[in-house]
C-alpha cells in the first residue's frame, strides 16, 4: 500500500517519454493504456508503488500521443 506522502512524490516526479515506455511496453494500443489508467485511478489507496509509477507512466505516454495526433 502507498502512503500520501509516496504518491505526491511519484507524481511530482518528472518522466519522460523513454521511460514510460520502458515500464508500460512499447506495443501498448490506446485503449489498452486508457483501460488500466482507470482501472488504477479507480482506487489509488490500493495501488502499489509499481502501480503508482505504472499509472504515472501511462499518463505521460497519452499526453505525448495525444501531442503527435495534432
Amino acid at each position: 500500500m502507498v502512503t500520501f506522502e509516496t504518491s505526491e512524490k511519484i507524481q511530482k516526479s518528472k518522466m519522460n517519454y523513454k521511460e514510460a515506455i520502458n515500464i508500460v511496453g512499447s506495443n501498448r494500443a490506446e485503449w489498452e493504456l486508457k483501460n488500466m489508467k482507470k482501472a488504477l485511478s479507480f482506487a489509488p489507496l490500493l495501488n502499489s508503488v509499481e502501480d503508482e509509477k505504472r499509472l504515472k507512466a501511462i499518463k505521460v505516454i497519452l499526453k505525448e500521443r495525444r501531442k503527435k495526433k495534432k
